[in-house]
């Protein structure tokens, strides 16, 4: 596949004007969805066999033609689609799922009462191929049940021990979250689900076990050693959790971390999670590039796990699974060799194909991703090749532009270290210099872009909302700390993390069935909420399982 001129697009027009924008969900890749209401599951489900299940991949440099008599800089670029949703009746892998929900004093009240709802609307969607387990802890650690299948008699159970909970004493979240890596580790060869992921909740800092950079470390040695195949997701509750321990966490876990801003959005942020889960269509994605004839790869634009040998013509990334209708992009440094008369390829074989560069190109970079078909469960992969044009400077194209969508994954990058950057200033207590490492980036890396560029105008609006977060120390305390962790690692990864009900605010990465679980969730927030208004709750005692918990 020598794609130069053959890249996707992802620049939506505008539908109407500017303010109205983010009022659509912006789907990565496949456009946007004009209106949440019309998010149904009755999508086209025969699509389950063959190519339209496969993860479709791209590439391209950032011009298609380079002056041949000098070395020259460029930026590559390997971008990677997934396939769509298929609707709820769609093909998808089996589900194992472990819930580690904080019960400590501070849930207490609302925030357990909707924690509670949220675990009810995991039970309540899971279907009888899918396991649910639930972990709570306080100042002790409680397994109130194991993974279980989700079908009639299981959700039943799982009904009956959530009822049960109500809130506790301190915040052993280490405990908690190590008993949930137990029940996910625990499982046979054979039982385990083609997509496996633990939810850590707490709305506190930890205060008992290991905390801080002890507990992190400690979880990374998990899952390095013991080549842990489930994912972690973490969620903090209101301005009072320790976002960098949750956000390093879920990056140990190749997860995600989610800030719950208020109450409101604790079921659709938990909706968005589960859409993307039952919608994975790739795992454990790796991609092999082999730089050619002459060329060398200087850096990989990329916080996820690569290497780069040492004489700079091979690299390895990975990229962990996709999810319908996201993307991956590959941005890297590369250096391309001058080409004196006697080794400019323009009528040469340089491919060793028979194609000419004039017409076709040098071939510089080729890429092999390996991953494994979460919905055939079968191993695959793709080969990809990007190529360039070395004109004489004579003979240089008057349309040689910049490629669009490697210019849109610079201004990805640029804005995602902007964030990274400002983050660490504030955290060492330099608003000032926070500040204008975010108006930088949005002068400099977004200041020329066309108003009608969707994606521009999302990378816009969350450098506004980190600057917003910066403008005090109280500010920033409540919100903006948040708001960096959380916004850097969404574009770090090209995931959603996030749920706002202002749709100003919603992330560019939220896709069609992150959008149909977030709707759901939502309503049944609402039912539950309608149920506990008309009814009066039971009361809520410690569930203590019959065998011995041991405190961690």
């Amino acid at each position: 596949n020598n794609s130069s001129n053959n890249n996707t697009k992802h620049n939506i027009k505008d539908n109407n004007n500017n303010n109205n924008r983010r009022k659509h969900f912006f789907f990565a890749n496949k456009g946007i969805m004009e209106n949440s209401e019309e998010a149904t599951t009755t999508m086209d489900t025969s699509r389950v066999q063959g190519e339209e299940v496969e993860v479709k991949c791209d590439g391209m440099m950032e011009f298609q033609e380079y002056e041949a008599n000098e070395e020259k800089k460029a930026n590559g670029l390997f971008h990677f689609t997934a396939p769509q949703y298929q609707g709820e009746e769609g093909k998808r892998g089996s589900l194992d799922l472990v819930a580690v929900l904080d019960v400590s004093g501070s849930m207490g009240g609302s925030k357990l009462d909707l924690a509670i709802a949220t675990a009810k609307f995991l039970i309540d969607n899971l279907t009888a191929k899918d396991r649910l387990g639930l972990v709570t802890y306080d100042s002790s650690v409680y397994t109130n049940f194991e993974l279980v299948n989700m079908d009639a008699e299981g959700k039943e159970r799982a009904h009956r021990e959530v009822d049960k909970l109500r809130s506790g004493s301190c915040t052993n979240l280490s405990g908690g979250l190590f008993r949930g890596i137990d029940l996910m580790t625990a499982r046979s060869e054979g039982s385990k689900a083609s997509v496996s992921s633990v939810l850590l909740m707490t709305d506190g800092e930890a205060n008992e076990g290991l905390i801080g950079q002890e507990l992190i470390d400690t979880t990374q040695r998990k899952f390095q050693t013991g080549n842990l195949d489930f994912t972690l997701y973490t969620f903090g509750y209101g301005a009072s959790h320790n976002e960098h321990l949750l956000k390093n966490l879920s990056e140990v876990g190749s997860g995600m971390y989610y800030f719950i801003e208020n109450n409101d959005v604790i079921a659709e942020s938990f909706g968005d999670v589960l859409g993307g889960l039952l919608s994975v269509v790739g795992q454990n994605m790796k991609l092999a590039i082999e730089a050619v004839n002459g060329a060398t790869i200087t850096k990989m634009h990329t916080k996820r796990s690569n290497t780069i040998s040492d004489d700079k013509t091979t690299a390895t990334v990975s990229l962990g699974d996709i999810q319908a209708e996201e993307a991956r992009d590959v941005l890297l440094a590369v250096t391309l060799p001058a080409l004196n008369d006697k080794n400019n390829t323009d009528s040469d074989d340089a491919n060793g194909d028979g194609s000419s560069s004039a017409d076709e190109g040098i071939v510089y970079l080729k890429g092999t991703l390996s991953y494994v078909n979460a919905i055939t469960m079968e191993f695959s992969s793709v080969e990809v090749s990007i190529s360039a044009k070395r004109p004489t400077p004579d003979n240089m194209s008057e349309t040689n532009v910049r490629n669009s969508e490697v210019e849109k994954q610079v201004k990805r990058v640029e804005a995602a270290e902007a964030m990274a950057k400002a983050m660490e200033e504030a955290r060492n207590g330099n608003l000032e210099s926070a500040r204008k490492t975010i108006n930088v980036c949005m002068s400099d890396a977004l200041g020329d872009c066309d108003d009608d560029d969707e994606y521009s105008g999302a990378l816009r609006n969350d450098l506004n909302m980190c600057l917003d977060g910066l403008q005090s120390q109280a500010r920033y305390r409540d919100v903006g700390k948040y708001h960096l962790a959380s916004k850097a690692q969404s574009h770090w990864n090209q995931r959603s993390n996030m749920f706002s009900a202002d749709m100003e605010q919603q992330s560019a990465y939220t896709t069609c069935s992150r959008g149909v679980w977030q709707k759901k969730a939502s309503a049944a927030k609402s039912s539950h909420t309608r149920t506990k208004i008309s009814t009066h709750p039971p009361q809520r005692h410690r569930f203590q399982p019959q065998q011995q918990q041991q405190q961690q």
